[in-house]
């Protein structure tokens, strides 16, 4: 009985370490496939905010979060 435990626990053991092992690489590949489908960030000229590039609403060259952000930059410039 005493050996069946043992090798119960060798096997959870060597399970849980192959599992621990294998996690650092699923993460990253999830991780770029994010990067794949939102693309490159910019940054809002008026307040800074990072948005995906194909959300974003471009005036004059520039980059902005929303069309109320490039109407109030226009404003003050």
């Amino acid at each position: 009985m005493r050996y069946i435990i043992l090798l119960l626990a060798i096997v959870l053991l060597v399970y849980i370490v192959r599992t621990l092992a294998r996690s650092p690489k699923r993460s990253k590949k999830v991780a770029e496939k994010r990067r794949a489908r939102v693309g490159s960030m910019v940054r809002c000229e008026q307040c800074g905010l990072h948005v995906p590039e194909s959300e974003a609403v471009y005036r004059h060259g520039k980059a902005f979060c929303s069309r109320e952000h490039a109407d109030d930059w226009e404003l003050e410039h």
